[in-house]
Parts: C-alpha cells; sequence; structure tokens
C-alpha cells in the first residue's frame, strides 16, 4: 500500500514538472519530537533526544522568475526521535521499584514542500510549507526496572534488575492513530552549488500542526509498563529538525 502511494504522488509530481527543472535529492535529519514533558508523582520525569533519519525525493522547479524561484518536492522522510523516562515507584515501605523507559521512535512519512527561492546561481534563500501524510509510526522500547539486592532479599526474592524490549506501533495498538495522520510543517534553508550540477541543501524545518492525536493522546509511559488504564495527557507536541541534502539537477 505504502509502495503504490509513493508510487501515484511521483508520478503527480512528475507531470508537473515535464517542462520544468528536474532534481533528485537524498539526505540525513537530525531531528525529534518535543512538547510538554511526562510527569510522575507531579514530576518531570522525561527527557527528549535527537536522532538520525533520511530522506530522499525528487525536486522540480514550477515557476522561474529573476531572481525568484517556486519549487515543490516530493519526499520520503524517516523522522526519528529518542524519548527517555526515569522514575521510581515505592512497591512497599521497605522497596523501592526504579524504571527507566527508552523509547526510539520512527516516523515515516510522505512529504510535499512547496518553498519560494530567493537568490542567484551561487546562492539561494528559501521559506515555505510542506505537507505530510504520515505512512506508518513505531517506537522500539526499552523497559528496565532495577531493585537493590538488599531490597530484593528483604521482599521475598524480588528479582535485582530485569529489562524487557518490546514494540509499539502507534497507529495498529490505538483505538484511534496516536500520531496525527497529516501534518503542516515550516521550512527554511538555504542551497549553493559545489559541484556542476550538484548543490547542498541545508534546511530546518517547524510542524505548526500537533503531532499527537488529543482524542488518542495517552501517556506512552503507562503503555510501556503495563498500565491497564493509562492516564490521558492535555498537551501539544511538534517535530524539529536539521537536514543536509545534496540535490542533484538534471
Amino acid at each position: 500500500m505504502h509502495t503504490r502511494l509513493q508510487l501515484l504522488l511521483c508520478a503527480c509530481l512528475l507531470s508537473l514538472g515535464v517542462t520544468a527543472q528536474i532534481g533528485i535529492k537524498a539526505g540525513l535529519t537530525l531531528g525529534g519530537t518535543y512538547g510538554s514533558a511526562e510527569e510522575f508523582d507531579g514530576d518531570k520525569i522525561e527527557s527528549i533526544d535527537p536522532a538520525l533519519g533520511y530522506q530522499f525525493g525528487i525536486t522540480t522547479q514550477l515557476l522561474d522568475l529573476t531572481g525568484f524561484r517556486l519549487n515543490a518536492e516530493l519526499l520520503y522522510e524517516n523522522r526519528r526521535g529518542q524519548k527517555n523516562a526515569n522514575f521510581t515507584i515505592p512497591a512497599s515501605e521497605q522497596v523501592s521499584v526504579n524504571t527507566d523507559v527508552k523509547f526510539r521512535n520512527s516516523f515515516e512519512y510522505i512529504s510535499l514542500p512547496v518553498v519560494a527561492t530567493f537568490g542567484s546561481d551561487n546562492l539561494n534563500f528559501y521559506v515555505g510549507p510542506s505537507f505530510s501524510y504520515l505512512l506508518s509510526a513505531s517506537s522500539d522500547v526499552t523497559t528496565q526496572t532495577t531493585v537493590t539486592p538488599e531490597q530484593a532479599a528483604g521482599n521475598g526474592g524480588l528479582p535485582p534488575n530485569s529489562t524487557v524490549d518490546s514494540e509499539i506501533d502507534f497507529i495498529e495498538d490505538y483505538d484511534e492513530p496516536y500520531i496525527n495522520r497529516f501534518n503542516v510543517a515550516a521550512n527554511a534553508g538555504v542551497m549553493f552549488p559545489i559541484l556542476p550540477r550538484t548543490s547542498l541543501d541545508i534546511r530546518v524545518y517547524h510542524t505548526l500542526t500537533d503531532v499527537t492525536n488529543d482524542d488518542e493522546d495517552f501517556s506512552i509511559i503507562d503503555r510501556a509498563v503495563g498500565n491497564p488504564s493509562p492516564a490521558q495527557r492535555d498537551d501539544k507536541d511538534h517535530s524539529v529538525g536539521l537536514q543536509a541534502n545534496l540535490v542533484f539537477r538534471f
């Protein structure tokens, strides 16, 4: 299904650019998702770290005027991020169980950026929106619980530590998708030639819409530790990233 959608969108963009300048681009993204941190007993227990993703696709020139161009792109994007949470739950008066949860998130999108470009053949600045549709969203989760040997001995042989690896599908594992299927982002960047017909494209993006679905925005941490009744969160989440691409013009 994903392959058919990508081929259909590629055909649409190519049809727009039959008489225009066509190029291909590919590169890496350093980015992640941020928002209101998860809380436990009123304390923020979450940290968010960036991770490397990638993207590739095609670009076409829709309008070419003196000092101004309008470009459109069709990209497959793999946006990644890492989220860590550490909290301690008192199991009894003598025993406290520490839980450390690591999430390695991966979101796959088909994106259509449309950017206005200003400058010359040697240096271009551009700005514009991008419209993205979510293909899949998942997270590899490592949950590690730790109890000191003294506490374990005093609690009838509670294991001193254990590690469980699991995976969350943010679409299939929820009644409704945890991540919104559609989002809009703002893009700004610079592009300059480094070889004949080859340019380096560096941009930043920031989503303008909420990445997570408010109607299904439950605590991921509750999900990871197996809470059958996870608490719902009232927050906004946004993705941000720095991209570096090589662009090859035909």
